[in-house]
């Protein structure tokens, strides 16, 4: 029970430090990749990105303005699956639409 008590301990206060120095990073796997709308995939474009986004084989860069240059044609009008793709240290560097069915 002393172990335990000993390790909640160390991981609460681990989680204290991440929060503090804004390290935490939430974790994911195809259990979370969620269903999403055409209408949903579009709106993100028309906003300031926070991580590249790739849809189906189109990559849309963080660093640039999309919402004067969407070719709705080019984007299949359809519900998508979304999920991440991670860099070696855990933290997400892409997200990844694709085309259900």
């Amino acid at each position: 029970m002393i172990k335990e008590a000993l390790l909640y301990d160390r991981t609460l206060e681990m989680v204290r430090e991440k929060l503090k120095s804004n390290e935490l990073y939430q974790q994911y796997n195809d259990l979370d990749q969620c269903s999403v709308t055409y209408a949903e995939v579009i709106a993100t474009l028309f906003q300031p990105l926070d991580y590249d986004i790739r849809i189906d084989n189109i990559l849309y860069r963080r660093n640039y303005d999309y919402s004067y240059e969407i070719d709705e044609n080019s984007i299949p009008k359809k519900n998508y699956y979304k999920s991440y793709q991670y860099d070696s240290e855990g933290n997400i560097n892409m997200i990844l639409y694709s085309c259900e069915g």
